[in-house]
């Protein structure tokens, strides 16, 4: 399944890659209603694999307000590999790292350039795992290997993804 990637044009942005829907836009894509849609369908749940960005997605929102989450767009930002939001954005340079609890799902913003990046860390893949698990679900894949070259999230998932 293919849950990530759910904001990538348009004029609002939010979680790109969120377990759950976030607090009050509850129609927002996640991957538990990825997973659920499936499951309607009748696929069975061992032949589904979640899916997980190494990137994230990031914009230049017109307001401070919610931090950015399902706000309004003024531009496009550079995302980036998860070990360079790790290791250069990650509460540095006026970026706070914030966790979205509904959703399940961290994310940064600069209250200053009003710039919001989402993507999924250690502790979002952890949950994910966890999720995979506690569904019966074949496992998980990633897109793409070259976006965590520290392999901050393979080693998460290589962690938590054994049961």
């Amino acid at each position: 399944l293919m849950t990530y990637d759910y904001y990538t044009s348009g004029d609002s942005a939010g979680h790109h890659s969120n377990l759950y829907p976030p607090e009050d836009y509850e129609i927002d894509a996640s991957a538990h209603k990825t997973f659920q849609i499936f499951r309607e369908a009748g696929v069975p749940a061992e032949k589904l694999v979640m899916g997980v960005p190494f990137y994230g997605r990031s914009w230049i929102m017109r307001s401070p307000e919610k931090r950015g989450i399902n706000m309004p767009v003024e531009g496009r930002a550079r995302g980036g590999g998860y070990t360079f939001i790790r290791d250069s954005l990650m509460n540095k340079k006026g970026f706070t790292r914030y966790w979205d609890e509904k959703a399940m799902a961290p994310y940064l913003f600069n209250g200053e350039t009003h710039q919001l990046v989402v993507y999924d860390d250690e502790e979002s893949v952890r949950l994910k795992c966890e999720y995979v698990v506690q569904n019966g679900m074949a496992g998980m894949m990633f897109w793409q290997y070259a976006s965590d070259p520290k392999e901050y999230l393979l080693d998460a998932m290589n962690e938590h993804l054994h049961r």
